[in-house]
């Protein structure tokens, strides 16, 4: 991070939380959206904060926190339709309807 290469940095911290996800270790996962949320912050990256919030979504609906899961998915969209990633608004979307059921 200090060569000033965020999305690499981004794309690090990205592969760790989907390895821990894949293990259902939601806690340490969202220990690492976090620190995606706040590489994205820092360089501005628009994506990658709204893939962060996601993310923090997904890891809070896993551990049955709904409400908090709600906030950083609809945080997620907001970001999402603001800077027009239509890909990823879908996505979070169809994450969000889920919570919402």
């Amino acid at each position: 991070m200090r060569e000033q290469k965020g999305k690499d940095c981004y794309r690090t911290y990205f592969d760790i939380a989907k390895q821990f996800e894949a293990l259902d270790d939601w806690e340490t996962a969202s220990y690492f959206f976090k620190r995606i949320l706040e590489t994205s912050m820092d360089f501005k990256y628009t994506e990658g904060e709204a893939l962060a919030y996601k993310g923090l979504g997904i890891c809070e609906e896993k551990v049955l926190n709904k409400f908090q899961a709600k906030d950083h998915l609809e945080k997620a969209l907001e970001l999402s339709q603001e800077n027009k990633h239509q890909g990823i608004s879908r996505e979070i979307s169809k994450d969000l309807v889920r919570v919402y059921q």
